[in-house]
């Protein structure tokens, strides 16, 4: 297995089994996922676990854009998948109030902080794995925020096989919502028209997402992403750069005949 395939799930099984081995707390790596989840279980210290690096812990105004973009539509059942943490899954449950909100992500420390932290969403410890003919996720939403699969490759196969995983059982008005950095050329963005052509049963819609601290503090997204606009083209002016942000909604398409 080369190094750019070190986000597969049999490569990150064998990451974390070197983590989980660390007694001492000082000899956390927290620059490393695991190492960052070891020292938010143990000492819960954002500061020191540096987590802001790897999960968002303010999601709010990503997850409130995503229920506006579905209509408000209410959902029985959520599924975020690499969920980390837990912030997402909760500030999903906080959101949508009507669902049942479960959150999948392979770090065992990651799974004990979130079922403590956040009881009243559902957690499982486990791989997200397209070759497990036994996940099988039915689901009427599941959210993906950089997910490794989308964001750490731009392999058409695994994006095909990852997506074909997590959208074949969801329910018929269900939808599968991706959150991802869009100028990056390892992820999904660089597939997203071939994407399209091959799954033809599915209906691919996709968004601009303003900059996160304008997202916060403008609730109104098309007011937030001109101005998100106006500032990227002054840091380009300056030569600065930041990424764009999208949001992908796929879902069945429907047979109205």
């Amino acid at each position: 297995m080369s190094d750019r395939d070190w986000w597969k799930p049999e490569k990150l099984k064998e990451d974390e089994k070197n983590f989980l081995s660390i007694d001492k707390i000082e000899s956390l790596d927290s620059k490393n996922d695991f190492g960052s989840y070891k020292i938010m279980r143990i000492k819960d210290d954002i500061k020191s676990s540096q987590i802001q690096s790897h999960n968002d812990i303010k999601p709010g105004y990503k997850v409130k854009i995503i229920k506006k973009l579905l209509k408000d539509k209410k959902f029985t059942s959520i599924l975020d998948v690499g969920c980390g943490l837990g912030y997402t899954a909760n500030e999903l449950n906080q959101t949508f109030t009507d669902s049942s909100v479960t959150g999948i992500d392979i770090s065992k420390d990651a799974i004990t902080y979130a079922n403590e932290k956040f009881s009243q969403c559902k957690f499982l410890c486990d791989a997200i794995d397209p070759a497990n003919d036994k996940q099988i996720f039915k689901f009427d939403l599941i959210t993906a925020f950089e997910f490794y699969p989308f964001t750490r490759t731009n392999s058409f196969q695994d994006h095909v096989n990852y997506i074909n995983h997590l959208t074949k059982n969801i329910s018929a008005e269900g939808a599968l919502v991706i959150f991802q950095l869009w100028d990056n050329p390892l992820s999904l963005s660089v597939n997203y028209e071939a994407l399209q052509k091959y799954f033809s049963k599915l209906v691919f819609k996709d968004y601009d997402i303003p900059i996160r601290k304008i997202g916060i503090l403008i609730p109104h997204r098309g007011l937030a992403i001109l101005l998100s606009k106006i500032i990227s083209k002054i840091l380009w002016f300056l030569k600065k750069k930041i990424g764009k942000n999208k949001i992908i909604i796929i879902k069945h398409k429907l047979d109205t005949n």
